[in-house]
């Protein structure tokens, strides 16, 4: 209480009143201002998009200081952002917000980002639509966030990938709602599609001295009882693993500079209904999509099972991490999908296709090709 003895309450009422005004209105009127930035304060396409299409008059940027430059109110880029921000819920073990949206999604220019004025931007595009009757105070890019947590069947692959190497009958744990979701990463591929295999070296040499490649059966899939454990079979179970190009098909089998191998093309019989970890996980909108964090999490699971596939072993490695890749591809055949296509990590760019079913295409005509060059890269230890 302000005042003294022989001040009335109303005289000390009035008086706080006006104190407590004089505090809130350099805040209030910060978000109240009509502050305007440029594309220059943004390397986010959407947004700079936005701004070049929402934009009618030119002049000195409030925040990155060019000129002269096409100019938006920052109010008009609330809702986007409030989209953004919405994955993620105070935390007092996360991240700063402005870390999380900058490295996350590198929404503000490095120059802005390094001045340190990409947060005052942040904040003034988040609060201009503050009132501070709602209770809550405005937004503080420097306090600590981190991501929702949505989807369970994150952490049951997560925990399924440490159990199965305990118990190899271990089966993963997803939902039967789970299995409409996955839906959006399916791929069919028509009939008559030409997929490559490869086989290194050759079955023997012609009458004339020349090397034959392997044709039919001895390019396809091994036989029950020679068919090793693979990313996506266990021992003893035959699938048929191809490419899109030639060229992957020959890298995924390793060879050395100066190798002969074979190749084949393999055109498939019917339609053929894939689980797509290449194309088939989802593009992020984190500006427009309404479900942002259910969609950043479902990203990362497919981009897990991605990698499950596609990591090679060294030959030191321990055969039990393709378990989780081995279960994955029988799930996905329980849901009647007729095989999987994921990156290579051999060929870059290369795509892989591995199918359940061999007998689902036909081989054809083989040919030899020589290894001329390797591109070598490492990793320090």
């Amino acid at each position: 209480m302000l005042g003294n003895a022989d001040e009335s309450p109303e005289s000390i009422a009035a008086r706080e009143t006006e104190i407590s005004r004089s505090v809130e209105a350099p805040l209030i009127g910060r978000f109240q201002r009509t502050q305007k930035c440029c594309v220059s304060c943004f390397e986010h396409k959407f947004i700079r998009e936005f701004i070049r299409e929402d934009s009618s008059e030119t002049g000195k940027c409030d925040y990155c200081g060019s000129r002269p430059r096409r100019l938006t109110e920052v109010r008009k880029l609330a809702d986007f952002f409030h989209n953004l921000v919405s994955m993620n819920e105070q935390s007092d073990d996360g991240d700063t917000l402005i870390s999380l949206v900058q490295d996350g999604w590198y929404v503000f220019s490095d120059k802005l980002h390094e001045s340190g004025d990409s947060k005052g931007l942040l904040e003034d595009i988040l609060n201009s639509n503050w009132d501070d009757d709602d209770g809550e105070p405005p937004i503080d890019a420097y306090d600590t966030y981190r991501s929702r947590e949505t989807l369970q069947e994150v952490e049951s692959w997560e925990t399924f990938c440490d159990a199965v190497k305990d118990d190899p009958e271990t089966e993963p744990d997803f939902g039967e709602y789970f299995e409409e979701q996955l839906a959006v990463a399916e791929k069919i591929i028509r009939a008559g599609t030409i997929l490559y295999r490869a086989r290194p070296g050759w079955i023997g040499v012609d009458g004339r001295g020349r090397r034959v490649a392997f044709q039919g059966e001895d390019i396809g899939p091994p036989p029950p009882a020679k068919a090793g454990p693979g990313r996506a079979n266990r021992a003893g179970t035959v699938v048929l693993y191809s490419a899109e190009s030639e060229l992957t098909a020959v890298s995924e089998v390793r060879p050395a500079r100066g190798y002969w191998v074979s190749t084949c093309q393999l055109r498939t019989r019917q339609d053929l209904r894939l689980l797509d970890l290449v194309d088939g996980i989802p593009s992020l909108h984190p500006f427009t999509d309404e479900t942002l964090a259910w969609s950043v999490e479902f990203s990362d699971l497919l981009q897990s099972f991605s990698e499950a596939l596609s990591t090679p072993l060294a030959r030191s490695d321990d055969i039990s991490d393709y378990l989780p890749s081995q279960r994955l591809c029988e799930y996905a055949e329980r849901l009647h999908y007729d095989g999987v296509r994921y990156p290579s990590a051999m060929a870059e760019d290369g795509v892989n296709i591995v199918l359940f079913d061999p007998e689902k295409v036909d081989i054809l005509d083989s040919r030899l090709v020589e290894v001329t060059s390797i591109n070598i890269g490492y990793h320090p230890r």
